[in-house]
């Protein structure tokens, strides 16, 4: 095994490396903009200290290096783009740069963890044959263990270990939508106050402004929010550990630089204890490794519910965020009026529910709440008799009566054989569990997404 790198500088402050770690079949995993103290860490605990050790603190680092995942890595001497050799670059390997089985360059895919990512569960790759290989892994499991893995497909990260980060970015994201919830003109069921999962985090997609437009991201993997306007104007807030009344001041002064001014309700929904945004030095806290790895388990969720979105011809909502909850959803409409709904959430008026489910739906989700990694789950309004005693799939789904919905556990689906498979059982399942049970008419309302031929 060998052990490559190429540093750069963030800024003037922050010092990084790339490293590589060949696998025997010629390629490669890659941990991005990770600080060098860390990768001389994982090298020590692998017994293969970086030696010659060179960077050129001066030197200007290709943008591909700076701020997202390098391409990938050229062996040591190759050229840059456009034949310049390449700045405060430098393979470090007892043997060299790593090559493919026939001495050709090696490629991979890039495992992208936070800058301040935390390695101390890499003492276990101390053991005797814990190599750093995907070979014999589990659907879902990474190369590194513990917390800090990045998941291939599924990450693992358990609710009580990232409690106090979730209730910080749940109200984080509460501004964020609350921005846009001001902006943007009402749509049924309040889609157009929702987030989306995007490349890099979530996103408030287009936002209205006066003539022009903007949109604001959580880039979880840069660790900012970042505010785009029409004009070309742009700002950054950081995400770091802050108090909600910090973040809040510094998003609405973004705001105003690209005067793109706005006032919202400054004050958090669907939350037992709502403290004014302006108040709140409570909530104060952001582990990076937490925040990208809940934003993997979105991406993933997001590909299923996708998928599952696909086989419905009706009236279906978009896969999105809502930030009241912290939920992932998306909800299918059998398309007849529903009862209205007696409201009750905290700290929310009851006609945001009456809107919300105005009409006859099936909606599923993931929740990164309740026990373990989270829950995946689905209910109807109004729930159709015999929907709780309906054979769902697969054997660890059940109903809870206190949720009234059917409840996967994340785990569950992380650890299968094939995660995206099972999800999806669970998800048409429990659909046909509303739809069978409420009368719906599926003829009308299903479609086979493969019908049509690729036009490619």
């Amino acid at each position: 095994m060998r052990v490559r790198y190429r540093a750069g500088v963030v800024g003037a402050v922050k010092r990084v490396v790339h490293v590589a770690i060949p696998l025997a079949d010629g390629d490669f995993l890659a941990l991005c903009e990770t600080r060098l103290a860390d990768a001389e860490e994982i090298a020590d605990l692998l017994g293969m200290p970086l030696h010659g050790v060179h960077a050129n603190h001066g030197a200007a680092v290709p943008s591909d290096g700076v701020r997202g995942c390098p391409r990938p890595l050229p062996s040591a001497g190759a050229g840059a783009p456009g034949g310049a050799a390449p700045r405060a670059t430098r393979w470090v390997s007892p043997r060299g740069p790593p090559t493919g089985p026939h001495g050709e360059a090696a490629t991979g895919r890039a495992l992208r963890p936070p800058f301040d990512l935390r390695f101390r569960d890499v003492r276990r790759l101390r053991s005797p044959g814990a190599a750093l290989n995907m070979g014999g892994t589990r659907p879902g499991e990474g190369v590194m263990t513990g917390r800090v893995q990045e998941a291939v497909g599924w990450p693992r990260l358990r609710v009580d270990e990232w409690a106090d980060t979730r209730e910080t970015l749940q109200l984080w994201t509460q501004i964020v939508g609350k921005v846009r919830l001001a902006l943007a003109p009402m749509m049924n069921h309040w889609w157009q106050v929702a987030l989306y999962v995007s490349p890099r985090g979530l996103t408030t997609s287009a936002v209205p402004h006066g003539s022009g437009n903007f949109d604001a991201e959580f880039d979880f993997c840069d660790h900012v929010l970042r505010i785009r306007s029409a004009d070309g104007g742009q700002r950054e807030v950081v995400l770091e550990p802050k108090p909600v009344a910090l973040f809040y001041r510094e998003t609405m002064a973004a705001l105003d630089e690209l005067d793109l001014t706005t006032s919202i309700h400054a004050a958090p929904n669907e939350v037992a204890q709502a403290i004014p945004f302006d108040e709140d030095t409570a909530h104060a806290s952001y582990d990076a490794a937490s925040a990208h790895l809940w934003w993997r388990q979105l991406v993933a969720a997001n590909r299923v519910f996708g998928e599952f979105r696909a086989e419905f011809l009706g009236k279906v909502s978009p896969v999105h965020y809502f930030w009241g909850a912290m939920d992932l959803a998306v909800t299918r409409f059998s398309g007849r009026p529903a009862p209205p709904h007696p409201g009750g959430a905290p700290n929310c008026p009851d006609e945001v529910m009456v809107e919300g489910y105005s009409h006859e739906l099936s909606s599923c989700g993931f929740w990164p709440g309740g026990d373990g990694e989270g829950l995946f789950y689905s209910y109807a309004y109004p729930e159709p008799a015999g929907f709780a005693e309906h054979p769902v799939r697969p054997a660890d789904a059940a109903y809870f009566p206190d949720l009234g919905e059917f409840v996967l556990p994340y785990e569950a689906v992380r650890t299968a054989d094939d995660p995206d498979a099972m999800l999806l059982e669970f998800l048409r399942s429990t659909y046909a569990a509303a739809a069978q049970n409420g009368d719906w008419d599926r003829t009308l309302l299903e479609v086979d997404p493969s019908r049509l031929p690729s036009p490619r």
